[in-house]
């Protein structure tokens, strides 16, 4: 079972690497273009206002997932909610939240406490960018 676990992730991890490479290949005229037309100055601090909002994701997430009774270290926390987010470059928006539900079975929470949290937290990231 354990070989089996191990091929599901490495196709998956390829299947995401592709999506992606894909994404960028058939858009490439547009993403040069985009490219081009950057300022620098703006591209840092956009790079530095994702990284906050990354960090005040995974600080929810992780209280979320307490709140259902699993205080994970926030490493680990951090590791499954976004390495699972990488399964939305995937067809099907429910990927994200299957792999987050994999990999946090394997921290030791149950499954459907991460479904939970993570059906929350789409919520709470829906409501929080509309406001």
């Amino acid at each position: 079972m354990s070989r089996l676990a191990q091929l599901t992730r490495v196709t998956v991890a390829l299947l995401i690497v592709a999506a992606i490479v894909y994404a960028v290949v058939s858009d490439w005229d547009d993403v040069r273009s985009a490219l081009i037309t950057l300022s620098w100055p703006s591209v840092v601090l956009a790079f530095l206002a994702v990284l906050a909002g990354l960090a005040a994701a995974v600080l929810a997430w992780h209280a979320l997932l307490a709140q259902e009774g699993h205080l994970l270290p926030l490493w680990t926390a951090a590791r499954i909610l976004l390495v699972g987010q990488l399964g939305k470059y995937l067809p099907g928006s429910f990927w994200a939240v299957v792999l987050q539900m994999e990999i946090a079975r394997g921290a030791g929470v149950p499954r459907a406490r991460t479904f939970t949290t993570s059906v929350v937290w789409v919520g709470l990231s829906v409501s929080s960018a509309l406001t």
